[in-house]
């Protein structure tokens, strides 16, 4: 009886999973290929095999999909972190999310306070039509080295608010907590979107 009831907890969680891939697949306009088998995945490459095999997913350069491997994933959270990471890497925050991408850059160059707001202009070198692309290098900066100080921080809360503003916008909703560890690896890689193949373990 214990194991039927696993069964059917495995069953729901995999469809759970499923539904909530393919919804947020429609609302990005980018294609899902969710794996209920580690035995169907494939490679010519057995390292590479092996890699995908222990992942939670991967961008498929060859079909141009997001490969999610319900097996791996141990929540439907788990599930959409994996998607999050890999359509944000290889399309880039801009590409997703389009004009909203720009609200929420002015959004957060105005809840910064003057300090902030100079270091952003500094980086536009005179030229006010680069505000926008200046405000994108100092997030990637603060991604990158992390908070030097309590108005960093308390800027850092507002960048997470709005990026959760602009996900809502888009319809998606996250059944996980965003952490700041998952919103600074975001940051780093919409500034760098890159077509390799890449693993999630």
């Amino acid at each position: 009886l214990v194991g039927s009831e696993m069964c059917i907890r495995d069953r729901d969680n995999v469809s759970s999973i499923e539904s909530s891939i393919n919804g947020w697949s429609n609302k990005l306009n980018t294609p899902v290929r969710v794996i209920h088998d580690v035995d169907d995945i494939t490679d010519t490459d057995e390292n590479m095999l092996a890699r995908k095999r222990d992942s939670k997913g991967w961008y498929d350069t060859s079909t141009g999909e997001i490969v999610i491997v319900s097996p791996n994933s141990t929540s439907v959270g788990d599930a959409q972190r994996t998607f999050l990471h890999e359509v944000v890497g290889h399309h880039g925050l801009r590409e997703l999310f389009g004009d909203d991408f720009d609200t929420f850059l002015d959004n957060v160059y105005r809840n910064a306070n003057e300090d902030i707001r100079k270091n952003i202009i500094d980086r536009t070198k005179g030229n006010p039509l680069n505000l926008r692309e200046a405000t994108e290098e100092y997030i990637a900066e603060l991604a990158e080295r992390g908070f030097d100080n309590k108005a960093e921080r308390s800027l850092w809360e507002k960048i997470k608010d709005s990026f959760l503003d602009m996900l809502r916008k888009a319809g998606i909703s996250l059944d996980f907590k965003l952490s700041d560890n998952d919103l600074r690896y975001i940051c780093l890689l919409y500034t760098s979107p890159s077509p390799r193949d890449r693993t999630r373990s």
